[in-house]
């Protein structure tokens, strides 16, 4: 071959080449238009298909109406307790005081309310027929002989319900209150005036530490009282003015704490492992005497001996009575009432 038909034989090859590079550049350049232009229609119909689905509407949020405690009336001691640093916002304590009537009026009264007691009851309404008992209870005096009866009943009545989780429809003294956020036992429990370790057994399924707004707490609305009888040997607890139950007692003879008001002392209610003291003190002048009594248990009476405690102004109860005082009793609230 001569080398005139050789370089026209590289030329054509040349051209061949770069003729069909230039196609496949050019059919490249098309795929990619095509595929953009796709990707750009697929984008624009996610878009409008977005637009057209309805956005749902936000989660309605329902406010509940707090609840707030049964306002009860005052009585004439508040204002002794007004005199000891208490609170005065809080609850006025309960009179426990036999009212004054005479034997026979008492009688009828007595009869009165537990035939109104009986029949309230028979009805279903639980809440009417114990406060009828409690009138009639109230009636009597500390050792009167049908008062074990009538206690008995309310006990049965009301320690589901004030020391249990137990609840009764239309109760003022024992409801479900809203849990609001930022709450805590202790707080709930200032607002009703009782003890966080009280909420805690009325709520077994609740845990402290995942309270949710909205949802609801069983409380009783505080504070409870103790009506302590010498000579009997018993305390009786009260929720306010309402009958709970009895506890055995013991006193040491030669006790002489004097007749009279008391109050859960301040910073008075002590725990060291399992053993649990309460102290009471003075709410009224002619009792300044008594700078501190104390409810023990087991572990002995406090007082200034380490060997043996002051047990002529101490109260002693079964520790599992102890425990349950200790649970439901509020410093600087909850008034011991002392009585012969």
């Amino acid at each position: 071959m001569s080398r005139r038909d050789k370089k026209r034989t590289t030329l054509t090859g040349t051209i061949l080449t770069w003729t069909l590079t230039l196609a496949l550049m050019a059919w490249g350049a098309w795929q990619l238009a095509s595929f953009h232009k796709t990707i750009l229609a697929d984008a624009q119909k996610l878009q409008e298909q977005s637009s057209e689905t309805p956005t749902p509407p936000p989660e309605t949020i329902v406010d509940i109406d707090p609840v707030e405690p049964t306002a009860m009336p005052n009585d004439r001691e508040l204002a002794l307790m007004r005199s000891v640093d208490t609170d005065t916002s809080a609850p006025a304590p309960t009179t426990l005081d036999t009212p004054a009537t005479e034997p026979a009026d008492r009688t009828a009264q007595i009869a009165d309310f537990r035939q109104r007691a009986d029949s309230l009851l028979a009805e279903g309404r639980i809440v009417e027929g114990r406060a009828a008992l409690n009138n009639a209870l109230a009636c009597m005096t500390a050792g009167d002989s049908q008062s074990a009866t009538l206690r008995r009943q309310l006990a049965s009545l009301n320690v589901p319900v004030f020391l249990g989780s137990d609840i009764l429809p239309e109760d003022p003294l024992s409801l479900y209150a809203e849990i609001r956020p930022g709450d805590s036992f202790l707080k709930i429990g200032h607002t009703y005036f009782i003890p966080s370790a009280l909420i805690a057994k009325l709520n077994p399924n609740l845990s402290p530490t995942n309270l949710k707004p909205g949802t609801g707490v069983k409380v009783v609305t505080g504070p409870f009282h103790l009506r302590v009888s010498k000579g009997l040997q018993r305390i009786d607890l009260y929720l306010r003015d309402m009958y709970v139950r009895s506890y055995d007692i013991t006193m040491e003879e030669g006790n002489f704490l004097p007749r009279g008001l008391y109050r859960i002392k301040k910073e008075a209610k002590i725990q060291v492992g399992t053993r649990l003291w309460i102290g009471f003190e003075s709410a009224t002048d002619n009792l300044d005497s008594v700078e501190v009594a104390w409810f023990y248990g087991s572990a002995g009476p406090r007082g200034r001996s380490t060997a043996h405690g002051d047990t002529s102004r101490g109260i002693k109860l079964a520790d599992a009575d102890l425990a349950q005082l200790y649970n439901v009793l509020v410093e600087s609230h909850s008034t011991v009432r002392i009585e012969p």
